[in-house]
């Protein structure tokens, strides 16, 4: 079977509430999938789409087998189908022959898709793979951590608009466990794969709680 219909499989499982899978590739990211997740309650309404970069020249380089217009298609064709889709990615900044204008590309993308959230790294060499093995590391320790540092100053940015937005809004959470920092309070995960702290008393782990949202940070939900 297709993953789409694997997916939707695992959806007819009794005792199944939530469904959520993890960084396709975009290359992969099919017609059918964005289907299932459109069609389907149970699937979350998140998609974590790694994108690495906002240069095509890098991409190529990275042998990623997408452009950026490839990338903006797939999340086009998500935010039509799913116009409340979360959207959290990977992006890697300083890799071999990185240019000051394919950083920039990166910068410019991250504000057009403006993602829910983002994992963020400065490249560093790994044993065994294409890039160690005929790509020089030529950007400098202080020049990745200078581009990183943009990076994560525009995605903090935006998350906390993002997450801001949601302040007023009814959710309906998926309690998960004790919160890490108080344990008297639990905390859940939103359809679209945000962290909420619940207050005292509501809701136990494994359970479907609805609850209205009274303060955000850029990373966390807070209900009242």
């Amino acid at each position: 079977t297709s993953f789409a219909g694997l997916l939707r499989a695992v959806c007819l499982v009794e005792g199944i509430e939530r469904v959520r899978f993890t960084s396709p590739y975009p290359v992969d990211f099919t017609a059918d999938v964005i289907a299932a997740i459109a069609e389907e309650p149970k699937i979350c309404k998140y998609v974590h789409l790694p994108v690495q970069s906002g240069s095509d020249v890098v991409l190529e380089r990275m042998r990623r087998g997408y452009t950026v217009a490839d990338y903006h298609a797939i999340v086009a064709a998500l935010r039509k189908a799913i116009p409340e889709i979360a959207l959290s990615t990977d992006i890697l900044t300083g890799f071999s022959g990185e240019t000051d204008e394919d950083h920039a590309q990166t910068l410019a993308l991250m504000r057009e898709v403006r993602f829910d959230s983002a994992f963020m790294f400065a490249y560093s060499e790994r044993d065994l793979t294409f890039a160690a093995k005929k790509l020089p590391d030529d950007i400098t320790p202080a020049l990745k951590q200078r581009r990183l540092a943009e990076i994560v100053a525009l995605q903090e940015k935006v998350s906390l608009e993002v997450f801001a937005a949601h302040v007023g809004r009814a959710q309906r959470v998926l309690v998960t466990g004790p919160s890490k920092r108080d344990p008297t309070q639990l905390v859940g995960r939103t359809d679209g794969f945000k962290s909420v702290i619940l207050p005292s008393g509501v809701g136990q782990i494994g359970e479907l709680v609805d609850v209205t949202i009274q303060r955000a940070t850029m990373a966390t939900l807070f209900a009242g």
